[in-house]
């Protein structure tokens, strides 16, 4: 179930990834990045924190640089 509604949240992300420079395609491909590595970090060490920790910092790295390039 947590599957399914994750699935359906990120198909709501992408649809409404254009609507504005806020939510546009640059955040959209975070977003999915973000819940890759996170996905991916979960599985190797079992850990729902570590993955979800190793998403959110890969997301803010990529925010940070993408603000001092502005």
């Amino acid at each position: 179930m947590k599957t399914k509604a994750l699935a359906a949240l990120l198909a709501l992300t992408i649809t409404a990834a254009s609507a504005d420079e806020w939510t546009g395609q640059d955040k959209t491909q975070h977003a999915i990045g973000g819940f890759a590595i996170g996905s991916l970090t979960t599985a190797f060490t079992k850990s729902k924190t570590a993955g979800c920790l190793a998403g959110s910092a890969v997301g803010l790295v990529k925010e940070l640089s993408d603000s001092r390039s502005d």
